[in-house]
């Protein structure tokens, strides 16, 4: 083989590499916003990801439709950082912050997520033809009830992983309107 020789650097810090070039390996600890060092494993040093992060919240907010929580119809919001993994019940948002201490002005909204499906006569389908031949994967199917049972329990127990996520279109007021700001 006809093998080449390249040149190659590492970052000094944390040995991160290789890079083709000596800049590239000089700036791997050093944050792409404001040139301090930082972690190796980030292209931002904190401040300036916090920043980002707040920039980021304060432009979502300026866009979302502001709704008072006595007015929101669903019973769950999401927080950074409280209840369970952010998410939290809107009959739980007093018991939070009991204390009053860290309350936020806002909540983002969550929207409903669809409900899963599974359907039984395909996966068994699926699983059955690679294996079995074609009257089989039939005489399973078409043999009686079973699998139609069997699909409205598998359904019945589904409709319980109805779920919701984070929507940050809506903000849920947790003050006055007049009072909020980001």
């Amino acid at each position: 083989m006809n093998a080449l020789e390249m040149p190659a650097f590492r970052c000094g810090k944390c040995l991160a590499g290789p890079y083709r070039s000596r800049e590239q390996a000089n700036d791997c600890c050093t944050c792409t916003e404001c040139g301090i060092e930082k972690d190796a494993r980030s292209s931002f040093c904190k401040p300036c990801w916090q920043k980002r992060d707040a920039a980021r919240e304060a432009k979502a907010f300026a866009a979302a439709t502001k709704i008072p929580l006595a007015e929101y119809g669903h019973s769950h919001v999401y927080a950074e950082g409280h209840g369970d993994e952010g998410y939290l019940d809107v009959d739980s948002i007093d018991d939070e912050w009991a204390d009053g201490v860290g309350r936020p002005e806002y909540v983002w909204g969550c929207s409903d997520q669809d409900t899963p499906t599974f359907d039984l006569r395909d996966e068994i389908a699926n699983r059955l033809s690679d294996e079995y031949h074609e009257r089989v994967v039939e005489s399973v199917l078409d043999g009686g009830d079973e699998v139609e049972r069997a699909q409205a329990l598998i359904t019945q127990a589904m409709q319980r992983g109805h779920g919701f996520m984070e929507d940050q279109s809506v903000a849920v007021l947790l003050s006055g309107i007049d009072e909020v700001a980001p």
